[in-house]
């Protein structure tokens, strides 16, 4: 059974193609429209995915989708009717021209623009699945585990923020939720805006921003999150507007008069901003390890999976693993609502496909590839002198080792927010003037913004420290790098000595690990610096994209295929 899996109409589109319970192939659409975290139909995925996979729509058996607007429109009249007067405020949209009204018309109107643009067969069923199931199914379904405790949590999906899962053989059922307003999403999300940064974007800056902070706000900032019961939560509303403004207007006058007015995008960045971005980190990371906890009391499972934005949060992922009692904890390194489309498909499989059999995700190369006579195309169509060589892995070492910086487009494309060896910026890892130089010039991103080491697996922990000496193929846990590797690891290492490591397997990807070793043959270091390959927008897709990033910023060197490009000097 083929089945199409698809997120649209909020934040980060995506499709999925699915048979077996396996993934075939998933893309999120901003990769090919080239909008960050595009909301858009998911056409260009979708195409390309059938292309990719030489197939067509007449292939497709079922069609599941990552959300039900039925229950979002109930959820949000509940919430409209309860804080009127105040609440009108939403008629008139969220901030970015979008009502909750007019995204739920579009999701419940999927099939209509599936047959629409791709002649989809009438008798194909679509089947809507609960937003926050999507997300857990997508994390069970690629662990390996044969029973487990989910943790799913985001800013919202229909009227749920939060929602607890027992799981047992295909068996996933929901135990405990907690619903709108109360969210740690939206709480972070809401910091993330007064920060003067783009919420449901940037609360990763604020992630990274928050190792410079202070205990400044800690206690009075944890005042306005509180665990009320085991697996609940609750804000204190009196702090927050986005329930009643949308997302014109995050916070209340109160946050302000207790916190400070709200930083200008583009704004100088000062220690007071710092020790909100810090208070808010450690607000977040006390209240989720005790709902792990609260998880593992009422499941008494061995085996956690964390999913869902939140679980984009490295160092509170790190928190859970060190802190919680679980044996084993798999963060779904998808967790945002682009893995909503694999979830969605998972789920629709395990019910009705009889030959439903996933398997433990061991890499995210799940996105299209191209060809070496696709990339030599390419490159003479952009008038550019190349070599070609069997020794690209040398050749890549070598610039490294000689402080240069390559870009790196090889195999299939990955899935997901990081770059993890297929769609790369690699340097040096010991010069933190590379670091600088990255961002400055290259990036064009904040100064304090930190990059991550990817090491070869068998080395990690003679340069790195992780939770409980867990491994990091996905770049979803916090680790600090040791001591004494420090200065030999300035470009990687954050301010407060802390690094998202990634760790490279050579069975997962041969390639981009046989690079790492060339390198630590000629300098004694198995890491480099990794960085996704773009350019304030989303990561690269095609050879067209890698080429015209790499010739508009001051990188030294292209690695694309089998291809060597470098900058005449």
């Amino acid at each position: 059974m083929i089945i199409l899996g698809l997120s649209a109409f909020s934040h980060d589109a995506s499709a999925a193609i699915v048979q077996g319970g396996r993934i075939l192939f998933h893309a999120e659409e901003e990769r090919y429209d080239r909008i960050k975290h595009s909301s858009a139909f998911p056409e260009l995925a979708i195409q390309r995915g059938l292309k990719f996979l030489n197939l067509n729509a007449e292939d497709i058996d079922h069609v599941a989708f990552s959300f039900c607007p039925n229950q979002e429109i109930f959820g949000n009249a509940k919430l409209f009717l309860r804080n009127l007067p105040r609440s009108l405020n939403l008629l008139k949209g969220d901030g970015e021209g979008e009502s909750f009204w007019s995204r739920n018309r579009n999701q419940a109107r999927i099939m209509k623009a599936l047959r629409a643009k791709f002649n989809l067969r009438d008798e194909v069923p679509c089947t809507f699945v609960n937003h926050h199931t999507a997300h857990a199914a997508s994390a069970v379904y690629n662990s390996g585990f044969e029973d487990a405790a989910v943790l799913s949590w985001d800013g919202r999906g229909e009227f749920e923020t939060t929602c607890f899962f027992d799981f047992q053989t295909r068996d996933l059922k929901k135990i405990s939720r907690v619903q709108v307003p109360h969210s740690l999403g939206h709480f972070y999300s809401a910091v993330t805006s007064h920060l003067g940064f783009r919420p449901f974007h940037d609360e990763w800056k604020v992630m990274g921003l928050s190792a410079y902070g202070s205990p400044r706000y800690v206690q009075s900032m944890s005042q306005l999150m509180k665990r009320t019961a085991p697996m609940k939560f609750e804000l204190d509303t009196s702090y927050f507007s986005f329930f009643t403004d949308g997302r014109s207007k995050w916070v209340s006058e109160r946050f302000v008069s207790q916190f400070g007015d709200p930083r200008k995008p583009g704004e100088t960045l000062n220690q007071n901003h710092f020790d909100l971005a810090f208070a808010l980190q450690r607000t977040i990371e006390a209240v989720g390890v005790e709902l792990a906890k609260d998880l593992k009391m009422a499941t008494g499972r061995a085996n956690l999976c964390l999913v869902g934005g939140v679980a984009l949060n490295i160092l509170l992922n790190s928190k859970i693993i060190q802190e919680s009692d679980f044996k084993n904890v798999f963060v779904m390194p998808v967790s945002s609502d682009a893995g909503g489309s694999i979830g969605a498909a998972q789920f629709v499989a395990a019910k009705r496909d009889t030959g439903f059999s996933p398997t433990k995700l061991e890499h995210l190369f799940f996105g299209d590839g191209s060809t070496d006579e696709q990339i030599e195309l390419a490159i003479r169509r952009a008038g550019l002198q190349f070599e070609k060589t069997s020794e690209i892995e040398m050749k890549v070492a070598q610039a490294l080792a000689n402080s240069k910086i390559v870009g790196w487009y090889q195999g299939r494309m990955e899935s997901g927010p990081r770059a993890l060896g297929s769609r790369s910026i690699l340097a040096n890892p010991e010069d933190s003037q590379t670091r600088d130089r990255l961002n400055k010039i290259i990036k064009k991103r904040e100064s304090f913004r930190p990059f991550a080491p990817s090491c070869l697996e068998e080395d990690v922990f003679d340069y790195f420290d992780l939770p409980k000496n867990v491994n990091s193929p996905f770049m979803v846990v916090g680790g600090m790098t040791k001591e004494a590797s420090r200065s030999k690891l300035a470009a990687v290492t954050h301010v407060d000595g802390s690094a998202r490591v990634h760790t490279v397997s050579k069975s997962a990807n041969p390639r981009y690990w046989e690079t790492i070793s060339r390198f630590k043959n000629l300098t004694g270091l198995p890491v480099v610096l990794n960085t996704s390959f773009n350019e304030s927008e989303p990561i690269v897709a095609d050879p067209e994209h890698a080429l015209n990033c790499f010739m508009r910023t001051e990188m030294d060197a292209l690695a694309i295929g089998n291809f060597w490009i470098e900058k005449p000097t």
